[in-house]
């Protein structure tokens, strides 16, 4: 007979406490911290990143009288020097190998010693924040140095001497001038950003003359006691509101929004700015969206670079003689002035594709170009933003309204509609520092305002078969009364056939 029991009752161990610290304090120690996560998320966030670095280096040294042995080396005089055969490079070797007596000491030797470096440096990063959005960042810095003059002896004076001694550079780096990307220009066509530049002039004067005549400045033992003295204009002697320098530095403070008090005084040490493109295209998978949009793409991008093409060193800098109310001559002499080219490409952009082949798109893009000529003091500003609405249909199977042999023509191939509009403004204005009349002078040159329309059909017949019909519209206004407006305007179909 079956007897029936209870349930026999399951003992419950209960777990000392000093366990369950233990197993908590392991868990603990499994887990990362803070820091280790937060160095884990950006780099799952990072998907590229690359920097690249080249150097260029060489010297070309005349009137060497040693032979070669091997490997580029002289072995009984151990000249040119295991540094020199392995790359070194050094302005002063030239001097090294003439006090060994290993150059010729021809007064006729014409062939010139030349020292060339640059460096080439280039990097860019890619960054997804969030899946869809992406920042593409980059920068890069060129700078060349080109050394060059006639090594000889010299009778005269018992020693070799550089005769027409040169030294000349060129210098490009990313920049970042966007503090003053959207100045607005006045009626008169000025600028608040002209007008820092204008003020800044003061500020870097006095810091350029305590920085040459102040302890350890190429001018101190000459004109250490000229320190804070004014001319009669109110600069720092030697520096006045045109001197080279004062301008290049007062132009670079202004445009990147810098202090002047502030800004570095020698811009070919700066580190290169990064500029940047970002898109977002996680919209379009959206829920409430997907289902309705294939693509919809958010952009915005900006570069600037800044360029001093030829600067040279006096090659009197530290020995000129202070002119009252003139300009002494400091390390560098920029001959073609500098430049800054930036763009917003695009400021906004906005590219939209449907499921029912429906697509719109919006760009708004500017760009901003500054050339200052340091020797006429003359700025020359050309400005251009561009609206574009674009927008298309892609589609199969269209029935026309109308019939042949009795059936309506039905275009079974792909059909392309295409609507385009932009318009673009550009003006040049170039501005004069103290003109002929002692006042600042503003004056547009140049610019025009394009509108285009541009409408097209595309239909492909077969493969091998296109056709298209066109019309397009500029119509050109221009800002000046020395040009006048024009419009052009062409149309037509083509038929383009393609042979397999």
């Amino acid at each position: 007979r079956a007897i029936n029991r209870p349930t026999r009752r399951k003992s419950v161990v209960k777990k000392d406490t000093d366990e369950v610290g233990n197993e908590e304090e392991k868990k603990k120690k499994g887990e990362l911290g803070s820091g280790s996560k937060g160095l884990f998320k950006f780099l799952m966030m990072l998907k590229q990143a690359q920097i690249t670095t080249n150097f260029t280096d060489g010297t070309t040294l005349p009137g060497f009288t040693k032979s070669i042995d091997a490997v580029g080396q002289n072995f009984a005089n151990n000249t040119p020097g295991l540094p020199f055969i392995l790359g070194a490079q050094n302005e002063g070797f030239r001097n090294q190998i003439a006090q060994n007596g290993f150059l010729t000491r021809d007064t006729n030797q014409i062939a010139r010693f030349i020292n060339l470096s640059g460096v080439d440096i280039n990097g860019s990063a890619t960054i997804e924040p969030i899946k869809g959005f992406r920042i593409n960042l980059s920068f890069s810095k060129r700078q060349s140095l080109n050394i060059n003059s006639n090594f000889r002896f010299q009778q005269s004076e018992g020693q070799f001497n550089d005769v027409f001694f040169t030294e000349v550079g060129s210098y490009t780096t990313s920049f970042g001038s966007w503090n003053t990307m959207f100045d607005q220009l006045g009626k008169d066509f000025s600028s608040a950003a002209f007008d820092q530049f204008k003020n800044n002039r003061l500020v870097l004067a006095q810091r350029l003359q305590a920085r040459d005549f102040g302890a350890g400045g190429a001018y101190n033992n000459l004109y250490g006691d000229s320190l804070s003295q004014r001319d009669a204009s109110g600069y720092p002697v030697g520096y006045t509101n045109k001197h080279q320098e004062v301008l290049l530095h007062a132009f670079i403070a202004a445009y990147s929004g810098r202090n002047a008090a502030a800004v570095n005084l020698n811009p070919l040490k700066g580190l290169p700015i990064p500029n940047w493109r970002i898109n977002y295209s996680g919209l379009s998978k959206l829920e409430a969206l997907k289902k309705i949009f294939s693509n919809i793409t958010i952009s915005h991008g900006y570069s600037s670079t800044l360029n001093i093409n030829s600067f040279q060193r006096p090659a009197d800098y530290g020995t000129a003689e202070l002119d009252s109310g003139g300009n002494i001559p400091t390390e560098y002499r920029f001959q073609t002035g500098v430049s800054i080219i930036e763009r917003l490409t695009p400021l906004i952009g906005i590219d939209v594709t449907t499921k029912e082949g429906i697509s719109i798109k919006f760009e708004y893009k500017t760009n901003r170009n500054l050339q200052l000529n340091v020797i006429s003091a003359r700025l020359v500003e050309v400005r251009n933003k561009e609206f574009v609405i674009g927008a298309g249909y892609r589609t199969t199977g269209v029935r026309l309204p109308i019939k042949f042999d009795g059936k309506r023509i039905v275009l079974a191939n792909d059909l392309n509609v295409r609507f385009d509009f932009s318009i673009r403004d550009g003006i040049t204005i170039v501005r004069t520092l103290e003109a002929n009349n002692g006042q600042d002078d503003y004056r547009p040159t140049a610019g025009i305002r394009t509108v285009s329309i541009r409408p097209s059909i595309d239909y492909k017949i077969n493969d091998s078969l296109n056709l298209r019909m066109f019309y397009n519209r500029n119509s050109n206004n221009p800002v000046t009364s020395t040009s006048f407006p024009s419009a052009l305007t062409d149309f037509g179909v083509t038929i383009r056939y393609v042979l397999q």
